[in-house]
């Protein structure tokens, strides 16, 4: 409670001091986890309900890697002995996102080629094979076997790209999504994906439970 004065009167208004108010019950406490894990940027501690961007996810992905592994992207980056390409993507300079198209985490939303830049989009909205893909490529990063992960038993994977497949079957396999419906199991892949989606995806990676780790 802080005292305010309006028309010439004090009176006292609540002040709202819980910083996951705007996340649903069932994704607080994962969201916690991953805050005081550290690698939640601060840019989407709030309006947990939001779709994420692109940018966002990206964000998000380079900051579990330095969680994960310990180090700064810029030291993965060396000991893996990759680099930044500045001009890899015409709509962005983040370094960030640059860090991931580096090591194979995305590829943009156009993948750059030899002669031209890629488009990154990094306003757009994210979907959920979307977020299995780049959740897979980034354990990838760390050391995890995403090779020939088993078929999942999702009923809803005809709706998903060919792309996608691997991925939603790694997640799955994985424990790390769970779909969207359990009976029957369906994955919703074209779906859209939450702040909060988000961030509870990425906290239920255990690093050392995952494939070859």
């Amino acid at each position: 409670m802080v005292a305010v004065m309006k028309d010439g009167k004090w009176g006292f208004i609540a002040i709202n001091t819980d910083p996951f108010d705007t996340a649903d019950n069932w994704a607080r406490p994962g969201i916690q986890e991953a805050v005081a894990k550290g690698f939640v940027p601060t840019s989407i501690q709030n309006n947990y309900t939001a779709v994420i961007t692109r940018a966002e996810f990206c964000l998000m992905a380079v900051k579990w890697v330095e969680y994960a592994m310990g180090k700064s992207i810029d030291v993965v980056l060396a000991e893996k002995g990759l680099t930044r390409t500045p001009g890899a993507f015409s709509d962005t300079t983040n370094t960030d996102i640059l860090a991931a198209y580096a090591l194979g985490i995305t590829s943009g939303e156009v993948a750059p080629t030899a002669d031209k830049p890629g488009v990154f989009n990094p306003t757009g909205q994210f979907n959920r094979q979307q977020a299995a893909t780049m959740i897979m490529n980034t354990c990838k990063v760390i050391g995890a076997d995403v090779s020939n992960p088993p078929v999942s038993d999702f009923t809803d994977m005809h709706l998903a790209d060919g792309w996608a497949h691997p991925g939603i079957n790694f997640v799955r396999a994985n424990g790390i999504m769970s779909g969207k419906t359990a009976s029957p199991p369906t994955f919703d892949p074209k779906g859209m994906f939450t702040r909060q989606e988000s961030i509870v995806t990425f906290n239920n990676i255990k690093p050392e439970a995952l494939p070859g780790r």
